[in-house]
């Protein structure tokens, strides 16, 4: 499992970076894809730098994979992955990871991500996003179409379904800001955590974004692999990946790039629905083990408290710990 956007923070991975020379390799080859010192900026940097949408993605995928390298290296189990997913923009780290990508294109896509909607934000006015609990799904759904009905011309959708008593709101800042008391007074919302991010992400004010990364995607290597037949032994070693993938908009498991492409690209402005692409990885798989790969501790939280008891699950800092 690969975390998104709001995981980062300075100094990650450096000590990954001075220990582990395949940590360092990861780093050195981003810095030279984006022709940019982001790196220093990861380890030594200003902290609201950090968190720019164009800065933040491809520093936490960096972070990512950098930790996934270190991990292939100590041990077999991270070498193959049977199924990969990942939160938001951890949904590209994930196809990377699972062959689907390679470095270069994920780095530069989410670059352009990143400043796509840090321009689609600008243009949208004064936005927030808020995280809200206790609130189902359903009532979630009811609750922003409610604000709807009285501000037409405002967008308050759902972002994210992190826990099946957890959303996060995404919109214009009245419309959300209505919302939160609308929740407190009708829907028994307890808690509303206003977020610290520079874009209304997953909703339909990032129209364009979507259009941008759809054209990104098909692309990509993924997509180039698709329309030729593999026939010739460098071809067939170039293959698609077989790792299944399991992604945000419907919580399906996907080995086929054209769908997780399609997903990938629809995910800007539908709901990134976590609690499906849980129950998919503990009843529609037979993996009882799961790892969040990556800076933060928030999916492999989100996963203990949702899966069985038998199953097993940690996060990348317990795995260094332990190396």
């Amino acid at each position: 499992m690969f975390p998104g956007q709001g995981s980062q923070h300075i100094g990650m991975g450096h000590e990954l970076y001075k220990r582990y020379p395949m940590a360092r390799d990861v780093f050195d080859q981003v810095d030279s894809i984006l022709q940019c010192h982001l790196s220093q900026l990861i380890f030594h940097g200003d902290e609201n730098e950090l968190r720019k949408t164009s800065n933040a993605q491809p520093a936490i995928l960096a972070h990512s994979l950098a930790t996934l390298a270190v991990l292939q290296s100590e041990s077999n189990v991270f070498h193959e992955p049977s199924i990969v997913m990942g939160h938001s923009l951890g949904e590209f780290t994930a196809a990377c990871a699972a062959g689907y990508l390679e470095l270069d294109e994920a780095v530069q896509m989410v670059r352009a991500r990143g400043k796509a909607m840090e321009a689609a934000a600008a243009q949208a006015g004064e936005t927030s996003m808020v995280a809200m609990l206790p609130l189902s799904y359903e009532k979630s759904m009811a609750l922003c179409e409610e604000i709807q009905a009285v501000q037409p011309n405002h967008v308050c959708q759902v972002a994210n379904w992190n826990a099946t008593n957890q959303v996060v709101l995404s919109g214009h800042k009245a419309a959300v800001e209505q919302a939160i008391q609308l929740g407190k007074e009708k829907f028994k919302v307890r808690r509303a955590i206003p977020l610290d991010v520079s874009a209304p992400f997953h909703c339909s004010l990032l129209q364009s974004v979507e259009q941008e990364v759809e054209h990104l995607l098909q692309a990509s290597t993924g997509s180039k692999r698709r329309k030729s037949n593999a026939t010739t032994k460098e071809e067939k070693k170039n293959a698609p990946s077989t790792t299944h993938m399991i992604t945000n908009i419907n919580g399906t498991l996907q080995h086929d790039w054209t769908s997780i492409c399609s997903d990938l690209s629809k995910q800007t402005c539908e709901t990134v629905k976590w609690v499906r692409c849980m129950d998919t990885a503990i009843e529609g798989t037979d993996v009882e083990t799961w790892y969040e790969v990556g800076p933060g501790v928030a999916l492999s939280n989100l996963m203990k408290r949702h899966m069985p008891k038998h199953y097993h699950c940690s996060n990348a800092i317990e795995l260094i710990q332990a190396l």
